[in-house]
């Protein structure tokens, strides 16, 4: 079985470092809130929302779509007190994708 790589989308802070995560269990879990506590405590609020865009896909993996709906929530939020036209649209596109999968988002 091949390990599935989760990373974080576009310019990472030099604190920050892409990982190789386990594909599932709950050493994926794990490694997913505490790259999500990473970004809360050592970075900006823009790379915390867009790291939170990332973790929806892995959650409906899982077949968790009401966390993964939260979770876009969340980064929507952040993007929306930040004024970030690009982060909203992500997540707008996250919702729209997934409303046709029979994801719960």
């Amino acid at each position: 079985m091949v390990a599935t790589v989760w990373r974080i989308r576009g310019a990472l802070p030099p604190v920050l470092r892409p990982v190789r995560m386990p594909a599932d269990g709950p050493a994926a879990d794990s490694a997913s809130v505490a790259a999500i506590a990473g970004l809360c405590h050592h970075s900006t609020s823009y790379h915390l929302a867009d790291g939170l865009l990332d973790y929806p896909e892995y959650l409906s993996h899982l077949d968790r779509d009401e966390a993964a709906g939260a979770t876009i929530g969340e980064a929507r939020d952040i993007a929306g007190c930040l004024r970030c036209q690009p982060l909203l649209d992500c997540g707008a596109d996250l919702l729209l994708q997934n409303r046709g999968s029979g994801a719960r988002w």
